[in-house]
């Protein structure tokens, strides 16, 4: 549930679970490259704010979209086309989505390492 009709928090990603390695590796955002990567996917037209997360074994996409008219099939398909080099199809059966509080719910869930691949990791701290 949005508390403004006119945006849309949404993220899409891929990890250990729906990604072979080889798709993830493809995503992968070194840490010299993940500023500009964000910079990039804050300034695609329709995206008010723009947060990545990149670790071994996920890559996830969090947008705060100015509304529900371009949604992630027209704008993250087209970020990841053109700043990766990989085709919008290839990423599709691997993708999963999350939408408002279901994203922040997912959020808490990877900092927390309840969505990780080894439980109580702290890896994901240090990302």
């Amino acid at each position: 549930m949005s508390t403004n009709a006119n945006h849309t928090l949404l993220l899409v990603g891929v990890n250990h679970t729906t990604a072979p390695i080889e798709v993830r590796e493809r995503l992968a955002i070194s840490a010299a490259r993940l500023a500009d990567a964000t910079r990039t996917l804050a300034h695609q037209p329709g995206i008010r704010e723009a947060m990545i997360l990149s670790t071994c074994n996920r890559v996830e996409f969090l947008i705060d979209q100015e509304n529900d008219d371009a949604p992630h099939s027209v704008i993250l398909p087209r970020f990841v086309h053109e700043y990766f080099a990989v085709t919008p199809a290839s990423l599709e059966p691997h993708l999963y989505e999350f939408r408002e509080r279901e994203a922040i719910r997912h959020l808490f869930r990877v900092a927390s390492s309840l969505d990780s691949m080894v439980v109580a990791s702290h890896r994901s701290w240090a990302k």
